[in-house]
């Protein structure tokens, strides 16, 4: 039976430069990237969420919308239904 063996990509120049710099770096500043970057993706999800909000509620206002003139429709049929039996 024969191995499957995983080839990976090559790297290029800088990302092996950059493998290699966060390899000599001590535990300290390993642990203080990674405490910078958490902040700067929790942030970055925040803006992203903020940006598309509002489409988001054109999207709910468009649809309620769209609902709410069938249930005016409906009440107001209701509303002649009973004018209609009351004489």
């Amino acid at each position: 039976m024969e191995k499957l063996i995983l080839k990976l990509p090559n790297l290029s120049d800088a990302g092996a430069r950059l493998v290699s710099s966060l390899t000599n770096l001590g535990m300290f500043w390993k642990l203080a990237l990674i405490a910078l970057m958490i902040p700067v993706a929790a942030l970055s999800i925040a803006g992203a969420a903020l940006n598309n909000t509002d489409r988001l509620k054109y999207e709910y206002d468009n649809l309620y919308g769209f609902m709410l003139i069938p249930i005016i429709a409906l009440d107001e049929g209701n509303l002649h239904a009973e004018t209609l039996s009351a004489t």
